[in-house]
């Protein structure tokens, strides 16, 4: 099994510390930094890895791919900041600003090229869900009923249930 470029161990002989309680230790290694990915192009809010790949959100709405510490690969959605990434199969789920989960799909032709998939939720999701009753709440912020299908603030984080196909998000809205 090939170790992850991402996930290297230094020799303890070239580190000077004096932590000995540690598990790494005990195996006469210590994960260290072994590089710096720079882009001069706004702050990473996100990070995700499949296989030798490091995927990058940022603040300029770029999702960067790395591999070998060299960029490898780019895609870019024009809207709402990159707040979490997370990888299932083939598909890239990204998190966003504008409280919005894009879907992107690997081209299996070229591994380098993502293409759009979709938006979470779809405009037939919050439709299906208007129509039904039972789906609307009262809402303490707004003081009226509505429908929670979606994220008012930006989606701070991404969860996958591989067992039961299901994609958790989590917002700066609370829920």
């Amino acid at each position: 099994m090939n170790m992850s470029p991402w996930n290297q161990s230094c020799n303890l002989n070239a580190i000077n510390d004096d932590d000995d309680d540690d598990d790494a230790t005990k195996n006469n290694h210590k994960i260290c930094l072994i590089g710096s990915l720079v882009r001069e192009e706004g702050h990473i809010y996100s990070l995700a890895t499949k296989n030798d790949l490091l995927y990058t959100g940022s603040d300029s709405k770029n999702i960067r791919v790395w591999k070998d510490m060299k960029e490898f690969s780019a895609f870019k959605s024009n809207s709402g900041l990159v707040k979490a990434i997370i990888i299932s199969g083939d598909k890239i789920f990204t998190g966003h600003q504008d409280g919005k989960v894009r879907v992107w799909k690997v081209q299996p032709n070229s591994p380098s090229s993502f293409k759009p998939a979709g938006t979470l939720p779809t405009f037939f999701d919050i439709f299906k869900a208007s129509i039904r009753p039972s789906n609307y709440f009262m809402s303490a912020k707004h003081n009226k009923a509505s429908i929670w299908i979606k994220h008012w603030d930006a989606i701070s984080c991404l969860s996958m249930d591989h067992n039961h196909g299901l994609l958790y998000s989590a917002s700066w809205d609370r829920t």
